[in-house]
């Protein structure tokens, strides 16, 4: 499968496709860093035509808390929702709610519009 890298790029809110992340610190930094090890990985999967070990543990992990079908038609990928997701988990030490996570999810997408530089 062929994949475009500005396909996945377009759907990030902080990682534009630099080769540094411009954020210095605060959670820009972290995200950055997320969406960017996410837009790797998928590329990668995309590359081999198999999910990573990383990338099923992930998903898996997002299945399991229930969320598959969260937001299902808004055009962000699965991958990158579950990518997402974990790293709250983290931040959390493993204790967050779905309403936390829909809460940081729409902030997240939101952000779209004030970060946009391409």
């Amino acid at each position: 499968m062929k994949l475009e890298r500005t396909e996945l790029i377009n759907i990030c809110r902080y990682y534009k496709g630099e080769e540094e992340n411009p954020y210095k610190k605060g959670v820009p930094y972290y995200l950055w860093i997320t969406e960017h090890e996410w837009v790797e990985r998928a590329i990668s999967d995309a590359k081999s035509e198999t999910y990573s070990n990383e990338s099923s543990i992930i998903l898996e992990e997002y299945r399991r808390a229930g969320l598959i079908d969260f937001e299902k038609d808004d055009d962000v990928w699965l991958g990158l929702k579950a990518t997402l997701y974990r790293l709250l988990q983290h931040w959390s030490e493993g204790m967050v709610t779905s309403e936390e996570w829909k809460k940081f999810y729409n902030e997240w997408k939101n952000v779209k519009l004030q970060t946009r530089r391409l």
